[in-house]
Protein backbone atom coordinates (compact mmCIF):
# COMPACT_ATOMS: atom_id res chain seq x y z
CA UNK A 1 0.00 0.00 0.00
CA UNK A 2 0.89 3.50 -0.40
CA UNK A 3 2.10 5.58 1.66
CA UNK A 4 0.86 8.86 -0.46
CA UNK A 5 -1.71 10.56 1.30
CA UNK A 6 -3.83 13.25 -0.66
CA UNK A 7 -4.86 16.84 1.37
CA UNK A 8 -8.37 15.34 1.54
CA UNK A 9 -7.74 12.25 3.06
CA UNK A 10 -9.08 11.24 6.52
CA UNK A 11 -5.82 10.78 7.92
CA UNK A 12 -4.03 13.95 6.13
CA UNK A 13 -5.64 16.62 8.93
CA UNK A 14 -3.34 19.32 9.43
CA UNK A 15 -1.51 18.84 6.20
CA UNK A 16 -2.96 22.01 4.35
CA UNK A 17 -0.80 25.69 4.57
CA UNK A 18 -3.95 27.18 6.15
CA UNK A 19 -4.67 24.73 8.69
CA UNK A 20 -1.07 26.22 9.98
CA UNK A 21 -2.43 29.62 10.22
CA UNK A 22 -3.38 30.97 14.07
CA UNK A 23 -7.06 32.14 14.03
CA UNK A 24 -7.84 35.76 14.47
CA UNK A 25 -9.80 36.47 17.77
CA UNK A 26 -12.95 38.26 16.38
CA UNK A 27 -13.45 40.89 19.04
CA UNK A 28 -17.01 42.18 17.72
CA UNK A 29 -18.88 40.98 20.62
CA UNK A 30 -16.54 42.40 23.52
CA UNK A 31 -16.67 45.39 21.16
CA UNK A 32 -20.44 45.55 21.03
CA UNK A 33 -21.13 45.05 24.38
CA UNK A 34 -18.72 47.63 25.57
CA UNK A 35 -20.33 50.09 22.81
CA UNK A 36 -23.61 49.02 24.54
CA UNK A 37 -22.47 49.72 28.10
CA UNK A 38 -21.04 53.00 26.74
CA UNK A 39 -24.52 54.25 25.91
CA UNK A 40 -26.49 52.87 28.31
CA UNK A 41 -24.30 55.34 30.62
CA UNK A 42 -24.30 58.39 28.16
CA UNK A 43 -28.12 57.62 27.86
CA UNK A 44 -29.28 57.92 31.84
CA UNK A 45 -30.99 61.25 32.21
CA UNK A 46 -28.80 63.99 33.51
CA UNK A 47 -30.44 66.46 36.04
CA UNK A 48 -30.28 70.18 35.42
CA UNK A 49 -27.39 70.92 37.76
CA UNK A 50 -25.17 68.14 36.54
CA UNK A 51 -25.51 69.53 32.93
CA UNK A 52 -25.33 73.38 34.12
CA UNK A 53 -21.92 72.53 36.18
CA UNK A 54 -20.62 70.11 32.57
CA UNK A 55 -21.14 73.42 30.65
CA UNK A 56 -19.37 75.40 32.81
CA UNK A 57 -16.42 72.69 33.01
CA UNK A 58 -16.59 72.43 29.30
CA UNK A 59 -16.44 76.29 28.91
CA UNK A 60 -13.24 76.76 31.44
CA UNK A 61 -11.29 73.78 29.48
CA UNK A 62 -11.85 75.29 25.67
CA UNK A 63 -11.71 78.98 26.53
CA UNK A 64 -8.64 81.11 27.69
CA UNK A 65 -10.86 83.87 29.27
CA UNK A 66 -10.06 86.28 26.38
CA UNK A 67 -14.04 86.17 24.85
CA UNK A 68 -16.79 88.16 26.31
CA UNK A 69 -20.23 86.89 27.55
CA UNK A 70 -22.23 86.20 24.09
CA UNK A 71 -25.43 87.21 26.20
CA UNK A 72 -23.53 90.71 27.40
CA UNK A 73 -22.87 89.99 31.20
CA UNK A 74 -25.05 91.72 34.39
CA UNK A 75 -23.78 94.36 35.31
CA UNK A 76 -26.70 94.37 38.57
CA UNK A 77 -23.57 93.85 40.79
CA UNK A 78 -24.95 91.17 42.86
CA UNK A 79 -28.26 93.22 43.47
CA UNK A 80 -30.31 91.27 41.88
CA UNK A 81 -28.65 88.26 41.70
CA UNK A 82 -26.96 86.09 43.95
CA UNK A 83 -22.55 86.47 44.24
CA UNK A 84 -21.02 84.77 41.59
CA UNK A 85 -19.79 81.44 43.74
CA UNK A 86 -16.53 81.02 41.27
CA UNK A 87 -15.37 84.59 40.57
CA UNK A 88 -16.94 87.33 43.26
CA UNK A 89 -15.07 90.49 41.71
CA UNK A 90 -13.13 91.63 39.14
CA UNK A 91 -9.54 92.02 40.12
CA UNK A 92 -8.91 94.62 37.80
CA UNK A 93 -11.04 96.71 38.24
CA UNK A 94 -13.42 96.48 40.93
CA UNK A 95 -16.37 95.12 39.29
CA UNK A 96 -18.63 92.80 41.86
CA UNK A 97 -19.79 89.89 39.33
CA UNK A 98 -23.31 88.16 40.11
CA UNK A 99 -24.13 84.51 39.10
CA UNK A 100 -25.18 85.14 35.86
CA UNK A 101 -21.52 86.39 34.72
CA UNK A 102 -19.75 83.36 33.59
CA UNK A 103 -15.78 82.49 35.07
CA UNK A 104 -14.68 81.48 31.75
CA UNK A 105 -15.38 84.71 30.12
CA UNK A 106 -13.65 88.16 30.53
CA UNK A 107 -14.52 91.11 32.29
CA UNK A 108 -17.84 92.31 30.31
CA UNK A 109 -16.71 96.44 31.15
CA UNK A 110 -15.72 97.33 27.60
CA UNK A 111 -13.19 99.89 29.31
CA UNK A 112 -11.91 96.44 30.69
CA UNK A 113 -11.98 93.70 29.24
CA UNK A 114 -9.10 91.76 31.40
CA UNK A 115 -9.36 87.76 32.04
CA UNK A 116 -11.46 86.84 34.98
CA UNK A 117 -9.14 84.00 36.25
CA UNK A 118 -5.62 83.38 35.92
CA UNK A 119 -3.97 79.87 34.30
CA UNK A 120 -3.07 78.58 38.11
CA UNK A 121 -6.81 80.32 39.31
CA UNK A 122 -8.54 78.44 36.21
CA UNK A 123 -6.73 74.88 36.81
CA UNK A 124 -7.92 75.57 40.44
CA UNK A 125 -11.29 76.09 39.22
CA UNK A 126 -11.51 73.14 37.25
CA UNK A 127 -10.58 70.87 39.59
CA UNK A 128 -13.56 71.96 41.98
CA UNK A 129 -16.54 71.92 39.56
CA UNK A 130 -15.12 68.36 38.45
CA UNK A 131 -15.55 67.26 42.26
CA UNK A 132 -18.74 69.31 42.36
CA UNK A 133 -20.12 67.09 39.62
CA UNK A 134 -19.06 64.17 41.57
CA UNK A 135 -20.60 65.09 44.49
CA UNK A 136 -23.57 66.08 42.98
CA UNK A 137 -23.93 63.05 41.00
CA UNK A 138 -23.60 60.84 44.34
CA UNK A 139 -26.17 63.08 46.25
CA UNK A 140 -28.71 62.23 43.48
CA UNK A 141 -28.08 58.64 43.27
CA UNK A 142 -28.68 58.57 46.76
CA UNK A 143 -32.03 60.34 47.26
CA UNK A 144 -33.03 58.08 44.43
CA UNK A 145 -32.15 55.18 46.44
CA UNK A 146 -33.70 56.67 49.31
CA UNK A 147 -36.84 57.54 47.58
CA UNK A 148 -37.16 53.77 46.48
CA UNK A 149 -36.49 52.52 49.55
CA UNK A 150 -39.22 54.30 51.10
CA UNK A 151 -41.79 53.26 48.28
CA UNK A 152 -40.53 49.94 48.83
CA UNK A 153 -41.11 49.98 52.63
CA UNK A 154 -44.57 51.75 52.43
CA UNK A 155 -45.98 48.87 49.64
CA UNK A 156 -44.58 45.79 51.75
CA UNK A 157 -42.73 42.55 51.14
CA UNK A 158 -45.84 41.43 49.40
CA UNK A 159 -47.28 42.08 46.15
CA UNK A 160 -50.39 44.04 45.84
CA UNK A 161 -53.96 41.86 45.64
CA UNK A 162 -56.04 42.64 42.48
CA UNK A 163 -54.13 44.92 40.66
CA UNK A 164 -53.41 43.38 37.37
CA UNK A 165 -49.52 43.78 35.66
CA UNK A 166 -49.16 47.55 34.28
CA UNK A 167 -47.35 45.89 30.77
CA UNK A 168 -49.79 43.20 30.22
CA UNK A 169 -53.33 45.58 31.31
CA UNK A 170 -51.48 48.38 29.08
CA UNK A 171 -51.03 45.94 26.23
CA UNK A 172 -54.69 44.28 26.36
CA UNK A 173 -56.21 48.25 26.88
CA UNK A 174 -54.09 48.66 22.99
CA UNK A 175 -55.44 45.50 21.36
CA UNK A 176 -58.56 46.42 19.47
CA UNK A 177 -61.43 44.71 20.94
CA UNK A 178 -63.57 43.32 17.79
CA UNK A 179 -67.63 42.46 18.34
CA UNK A 180 -69.21 40.60 15.88
CA UNK A 181 -73.46 42.09 15.15
CA UNK A 182 -75.67 39.63 13.97
CA UNK A 183 -78.55 40.99 11.58
CA UNK A 184 -81.79 39.59 9.94
CA UNK A 185 -83.00 41.40 6.79
CA UNK A 186 -86.61 41.12 7.34
CA UNK A 187 -87.22 40.85 3.22
CA UNK A 188 -84.88 38.12 2.69
CA UNK A 189 -85.14 36.51 5.73
CA UNK A 190 -81.28 35.65 5.91
CA UNK A 191 -79.23 36.57 8.56
CA UNK A 192 -75.91 38.21 8.25
CA UNK A 193 -72.79 38.31 10.79
CA UNK A 194 -71.01 41.36 10.67
CA UNK A 195 -67.37 42.22 12.77
CA UNK A 196 -66.71 45.86 14.22
CA UNK A 197 -63.56 47.21 15.58
CA UNK A 198 -64.13 50.61 18.13
CA UNK A 199 -61.45 53.63 17.13
CA UNK A 200 -59.00 54.24 19.31
CA UNK A 201 -59.30 57.33 21.30
CA UNK A 202 -55.11 58.12 20.95
CA UNK A 203 -54.60 59.81 17.74
CA UNK A 204 -51.75 58.13 15.34
CA UNK A 205 -49.87 60.91 15.40
CA UNK A 206 -48.76 63.13 17.76
CA UNK A 207 -49.97 66.70 17.73
CA UNK A 208 -47.81 69.19 16.35
CA UNK A 209 -47.86 71.61 19.55
CA UNK A 210 -46.78 67.80 21.78
CA UNK A 211 -43.35 68.30 19.48
CA UNK A 212 -42.39 71.59 20.09
CA UNK A 213 -40.06 72.19 23.02
CA UNK A 214 -40.09 75.46 25.02
CA UNK A 215 -36.55 76.84 25.70
CA UNK A 216 -36.53 78.22 29.59
CA UNK A 217 -35.72 82.13 29.49
CA UNK A 218 -33.27 83.01 31.85
CA UNK A 219 -33.34 85.63 34.09
CA UNK A 220 -33.56 89.05 33.02
CA UNK A 221 -29.85 90.77 33.08
CA UNK A 222 -29.03 94.58 33.96
CA UNK A 223 -27.48 96.46 31.58
CA UNK A 224 -24.08 98.10 31.55
CA UNK A 225 -24.70 101.66 33.15
CA UNK A 226 -24.51 104.77 30.84
CA UNK A 227 -21.22 106.59 30.88
CA UNK A 228 -20.91 109.81 33.00
CA UNK A 229 -21.64 113.47 30.99
CA UNK A 230 -18.26 115.54 30.61
CA UNK A 231 -18.74 118.86 31.74
CA UNK A 232 -15.96 120.82 30.88
CA UNK A 233 -15.46 124.36 32.94
CA UNK A 234 -15.48 127.71 31.26
CA UNK A 235 -12.73 129.63 30.09
CA UNK A 236 -12.19 132.36 32.74
CA UNK A 237 -11.66 134.72 29.21
CA UNK A 238 -15.22 133.97 27.88
CA UNK A 239 -17.51 132.75 30.65
CA UNK A 240 -20.67 133.52 28.22
CA UNK A 241 -19.20 130.97 25.94
CA UNK A 242 -22.13 128.48 24.83
CA UNK A 243 -20.61 125.07 24.94
CA UNK A 244 -23.21 123.47 22.58
CA UNK A 245 -23.10 126.35 20.18
CA UNK A 246 -19.52 127.31 19.56
CA UNK A 247 -18.09 127.75 16.48
CA UNK A 248 -15.51 125.21 17.31
CA UNK A 249 -18.25 122.45 16.97
CA UNK A 250 -19.92 123.83 13.69
CA UNK A 251 -21.99 126.85 14.59
CA UNK A 252 -21.84 129.83 12.15
CA UNK A 253 -22.99 133.47 12.78
CA UNK A 254 -25.99 134.71 11.17
CA UNK A 255 -26.06 138.73 10.42
CA UNK A 256 -28.84 140.70 11.53
CA UNK A 257 -30.99 141.26 8.69
CA UNK A 258 -31.63 145.55 8.10
CA UNK A 259 -35.48 146.14 8.86
CA UNK A 260 -37.28 149.65 8.27
CA UNK A 261 -38.11 151.80 11.33
CA UNK A 262 -41.53 152.81 12.07
CA UNK A 263 -41.67 156.87 12.61
CA UNK A 264 -44.52 158.71 14.19
CA UNK A 265 -45.93 162.09 13.30
CA UNK A 266 -46.52 163.94 16.73
CA UNK A 267 -49.01 167.19 16.67
CA UNK A 268 -45.73 169.92 17.99
CA UNK A 269 -48.11 172.85 18.02
CA UNK A 270 -50.18 170.73 21.03
CA UNK A 271 -47.77 169.12 22.26
CA UNK A 272 -45.48 172.66 22.86
CA UNK A 273 -48.43 174.72 24.41
CA UNK A 274 -48.98 171.20 27.17
CA UNK A 275 -45.61 171.35 28.07
CA UNK A 276 -45.25 175.35 28.87
CA UNK A 277 -48.37 174.66 31.24
CA UNK A 278 -46.06 172.09 32.96
CA UNK A 279 -43.46 172.37 35.01
CA UNK A 280 -41.09 170.21 37.03
CA UNK A 281 -42.63 166.42 37.22
CA UNK A 282 -45.39 167.51 34.89
CA UNK A 283 -47.15 169.50 37.47
CA UNK A 284 -49.76 172.11 35.97
CA UNK A 285 -48.18 175.84 36.57
CA UNK A 286 -51.34 177.76 37.51
CA UNK A 287 -51.17 181.26 35.10
CA UNK A 288 -49.18 179.35 32.46
CA UNK A 289 -49.87 180.40 29.12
Amino acid sequence: MSNYRTPWSASASGTLTSDRLKPKVTKQAGNSASKGNKKGKDAAPKSPRVRELEGILNRLKESEGKAKDPEGGCFCQARSHALSPYVPICTFCGLILCELNPPSSCCPFSSCGVPLLSPAARSSLITRVEVEIEETIRHEIEEEERKREQLKAQEGSFPLLGIPNSSAHQAQRQQPQTYKVLSLNPKTKKATIASYSPRSSTPATPSPSSSVEVLPQGPPRVPPPMPPQVAPQPDPRRPFMDLRNDTAIGATYVARQASLKRVDVVDTSQSEGSDRRRGVGGRVVPGAG
